[in-house]
C-alpha cells in the first residue's frame, strides 16, 4: 500500500493547522483517509466552524480563494468522491455537476437517488406489449410519464 501523505490546512481553527492525510491511487487521486465521510464525501470543519466537504475546503485553500459563492459547487473531474487532489477539482454550478454525473453514468438507473424502479421492473415495462399503460402504472406504482419514457426509450434506454 502507498505511504500516506499529508496536506496541511492553515485556514482552519485560527492559528492551529489541521493535518489531512491521504494516499495517491493509480489515477493520481488523493484519497483522503483521515476524516469521516458523509454521503461518501470526507468532511472537515472550517475556521468559521462550518462543516464542509473536504474537496471544497482543499480547493478554496489550495487556490487561495477568498470569496466563493454558495451557488458554486466544486466538481470532481475524476468522479471520485474521496479525491482531494486540487488538480482534479473544478468550480461550476449544480447543472454542470449533474451533467458530469450523467456522463460518468453515476445517475443511471438504480444509481440515481430518485429512481423508483429496479432494472427488472423497467425491463418488464419496456418488453410488455400486452398490458395497458394504465395497468403497468398501477402495478409498479409510477406515473404514466415514467411508463411512456421507458417504452419510448427516453429513460432506461441502455436496457
Amino acid at each position: 500500500m502507498a505511504k500516506d501523505k499529508e496536506y496541511f490546512f492553515k485556514v482552519l481553527r485560527g492559528r492551529r493547522t489541521k493535518t489531512v492525510t491521504y494516499w495517491v491511487d493509480n489515477n493520481d487521486c488523493w484519497i483522503c483517509n483521515s476524516h469521516r465521510t458523509c454521503g461518501g464525501y470526507p468532511r472537515i470543519k472550517t475556521a468559521e466552524g462550518k462543516n464542509t466537504r473536504m474537496h471544497r475546503a482543499v480547493f478554496i485553500d489550495y487556490f487561495h480563494i477568498t470569496n466563493i459563492s454558495s451557488k458554486i459547487v466544486v466538481r470532481h473531474e475524476c468522479n471520485n468522491k474521496l479525491c482531494i487532489n486540487p488538480n482534479h477539482l473544478l468550480p461550476g454550478f449544480s447543472k454542470h455537476n449533474t451533467e458530469d454525473m450523467v456522463r460518468a453514468g453515476s445517475l443511471k438507473g438504480i444509481k440515481n437517488p430518485t429512481c423508483v424502479l429496479t432494472e427488472n421492473q423497467a425491463l418488464e415495462i419496456k418488453n410488455n406489449t400486452t398490458d395497458s399503460s394504465k395497468d403497468l402504472q398501477e402495478r409498479h406504482n409510477v406515473t404514466r410519464y415514467v411508463v411512456y419514457g421507458i417504452q419510448k426509450g427516453r429513460t432506461w434506454a441502455w436496457l
